[in-house]
């Protein structure tokens, strides 16, 4: 998927960062696809392979952290959110 010379490239990019690219790409075009960044709902020949499946957002405030190896983890700034809850009271 990111065999495109144009515009030129200046930097090629190593295993790592193709890895990266690729996947990035398959999540978009599936989103593009299906409306889910699985491929969830596209036809079984038309969802692109992902590396982790991009977890719901919903109660378990689950996020996937874009590097490699991909990974899913919880609860996104916290201590922020904490905090910032803690110090403005409506």
């Amino acid at each position: 998927m990111t065999d495109n010379q144009w515009p030129p490239i200046v930097h090629n990019f190593g295993a790592r960062e193709r890895s990266m690219a690729d996947a990035i790409t398959a999540y978009w075009a599936n989103m593009a696809l299906a409306q889910n960044p699985n491929g969830d709902g596209a036809s079984a020949s038309g969802a692109f392979p992902v590396p982790l499946r991009w977890p719901a957002f919903d109660s378990t405030q689950q996020y996937i952290v874009l590097d490699l190896p991909f990974s899913v983890e919880r609860n996104l700034k916290q201590t922020v959110c904490d905090w910032c809850g803690s110090a403005v009271r409506c």
